[in-house]
């Protein structure tokens, strides 16, 4: 049989893996979350930015193609 003394340290023991792995799983979801928030921050801007970009570009582009329509039908 066991002796007292072992039975103390396998339960210390289990105690501080419980609490490393506790620790573990915490800081885990605390790096999870502000990583969201970065890439939100980080992300959100920068596709706005993007549609912006397109958005510009396709007019830019119906832009030339109303200046060339426009000048084929002035009157000379």
């Amino acid at each position: 049989m066991k002796s007292i003394k072992s039975k103390i340290q396998i339960s210390m023991l289990s105690v501080v893996l419980v609490g490393a792995v506790l620790i573990g799983v915490i800081t885990a979801l605390l790096n999870a979350s502000g990583i969201d928030d970065v890439m939100t921050k980080t992300l959100g801007p920068a596709t706005q930015m993007a549609a912006g970009a397109a958005t510009a570009q396709e007019l830019s582009d119906q832009s030339l193609l109303m200046n060339n329509l426009v000048r084929k039908f002035q009157l000379s």
